[in-house]
C-alpha cells in the first residue's frame, strides 16, 4: 500500500488518496473532493486527466517500442493511476458499477493503444472500437449521447494512433509535435463531459462550465500540464544517454513555454511573456544538464532563483498576485521533478513517474491562482456580466 498524506482541503484541486497497490480500484469519494465544486472546476479537472492520459501513453508507446520494458512498468503504473481517478470522478455521478465497467474499458484501451506501438497494429486497431463502444455506453450523461461520445473518443483514438505511427517510425520530431497536438484536443471530451456532469447533478458541480474566464484558466493549466511532462520525458531520455530523444523532447518543451509566454503576452505584453518562457526554458535545462551529470546541488540553487523570478515578474505586473504567492506554489513542483529525476538515474521508474505525476498535479495551485488574478484584474475581458435590471424585470412582491 502506498501511504501519502491528505493534504488540507484546497478547492478545486483534488486530493491525494491512499489506495492498495496490489488491486488497484477506484474509490467512492465526492466529487468536490476529485474535482472542485463547480462546474468550471469539473471541466478543469477532466482536462487534465485526459490531457495527462495522452503523454503518459505516449511515453508507454515509447518504451514499448523500443524494449525498454523496465520503464514500461513503471509508465503502465502512473498511467493506471490516472485511469483510476477519471473512473472515480464517473463514480460520483454515475454510481459504482459504471465506474467499475469504465474503469476495465478504458484500462484495455490504454493497452491496445501501447501493443499498436509494439507493431501488433491490426489487432489493437480492431480491437479499440470495442473498447469505444463499452465507454461511450458508460459516459452518456442526458445529451453527451453514447453515439457523440463514440465519435469522440474514434477521433481521439485515430489521433494516438498516428502518434504510435510515428513512434514505430522512430521520428522523435514527429511524435513530440504529434503528442502536443493530441494533448492540446483533450477538451473535445473534457467540455461536453463537463457540461453533462453540471446539467446532471447541478448540486454536485453548479455554475457554468465554459466562458472566457474559464477558457484562460484552462489554458493556463493546459500548457503547465504539457511543460511538466515534455521536461520530464526529456530528463527520462538524457538520463538514459538517448541523446536525439532528449533534444526533441527539449525543442518540445521550448514551444510549450513559448506558447505558455504567449498567453500572458496577449495580457501583460511581450516584454513579460517572453521572461515567463526564457525561464521556463533554463529551468528545463537545468533539469537536462542534471540528467546528463550535472551538479545536484547547483541544479536546485538554479531553480530556486529562477523560481523567484517567476514570481517577482508576475507580481511585479499584476498587483493582485501576492509577492511570494506563486514561488511557494511552485516549490513543490520543482521539489518533485528533482525527485523524478533523481528516481529516473536510479533506474526507479514506478517512483519517477509517480513523481512526474505529482509534479503535474501541483500545477494547478500556480496555474488557477495566476488565472484568477488576470480575471480579477480585467473583468471586462473575462466575465460575462449580467446587465442591469429594469423595472420590467422586476419580480412582483
Amino acid at each position: 500500500m502506498v501511504v501519502q498524506t491528505v493534504q488540507p482541503y484546497d478547492p478545486g484541486v483534488p486530493a491525494i488518496v491512499v489506495r492498495a497497490l496490489a488491486s488497484p480500484r477506484p474509490v467512492g469519494l465526492p466529487l468536490s473532493v476529485l474535482a472542485g465544486r463547480s462546474g468550471a472546476d469539473v471541466r478543469v479537472a477532466l482536462d487534465r486527466l485526459l490531457q495527462e492520459q495522452i503523454f503518459l501513453v505516449a511515453l508507454g508507446m515509447d518504451a514499448a517500442s523500443n524494449a525498454r520494458l523496465d520503464e514500461l512498468l513503471g509508465v503502465s503504473s502512473a498511467l493506471d493511476q490516472n485511469s483510476i481517478v477519471l473512473a472515480e470522478v464517473l463514480w460520483a455521478v454515475k454510481g459504482q458499477p459504471a465506474a467499475e465497467s469504465f474503469l476495465g474499458a478504458w484500462r484495455g484501451q490504454n493497452a491496445d493503444l501501447i501493443q499498436y506501438a509494439q507493431g501488433q497494429t491490426s489487432s489493437s486497431s480492431i480491437d479499440l472500437g470495442r473498447r469505444g463502444s463499452a465507454i461511450a455506453e458508460q459516459l452518456t450523461l442526458g445529451d453527451f449521447s453514447a453515439a457523440l461520445v463514440e465519435d469522440l473518443l474514434r477521433a481521439r483514438n485515430q489521433a494516438q494512433l498516428g502518434l504510435a505511427d510515428a513512434t514505430l517510425s522512430h521520428n522523435p520530431v514527429e511524435v513530440n509535435r504529434r503528442v502536443r497536438q493530441v494533448a492540446t484536443g483533450s477538451d473535445d471530451i473534457g467540455r461536453p463531459l463537463a457540461a453533462a456532469i453540471a446539467a446532471q447533478a447541478p448540486n454536485l458541480a453548479p455554475v457554468s462550465t465554459a466562458g472566457p474566464d474559464v477558457d484562460v484558466r484552462l489554458q493556463l493549466n493546459r500548457l503547465l500540464v504539457a511543460h511538466i511532462y515534455l521536461t520530464g520525458a526529456a530528463v527520462e531520455a538524457a538520463t538514459d544517454g538517448r541523446g536525439l530523444d532528449a533534444q526533441a523532447r527539449v525543442d518540445a518543451a521550448s514551444a510549450s513555454a513559448d506558447e505558455l509566454g504567449q498567453q500572458l503576452t496577449d495580457v501583460w505584453g511581450v516584454q513579460l511573456g517572453n521572461g515567463l518562457a526564457d525561464r521556463l526554458r533554463a529551468e528545463t535545462g537545468a533539469l537536462v544538464a542534471l540528467a546528463s551529470g550535472g551538479n545536484r546541488s547547483q541544479v536546485a540553487a538554479d531553480l530556486d532563483r529562477l523560481r523567484g523570478e517567476i514570481d517577482a515578474l508576475l507580481s511585479g505586473a499584476n498587483p493582485l498576485l501576492p509577492k511570494g504567492m506563486l514561488s511557494q506554489q511552485l516549490r513543490p513542483i520543482d521539489q518533485a521533478v528533482l525527485a523524478a529525476s533523481d528516481a529516473f538515474a536510479a533506474r526507479d521508474f514506478a517512483t519517477a513517474y509517480a513523481r512526474l505525476r505529482e509534479a503535474a498535479r501541483q500545477t494547478q495551485k500556480p496555474a488557477d491562482s495566476l488565472a484568477l488574478s488576470i480575471v480579477d484584474r480585467f473583468p471586462g475581458r473575462y466575465l460575462l456580466l449580467l446587465p442591469t435590471p429594469t423595472p420590467t424585470d422586476a419580480v412582483p412582491t
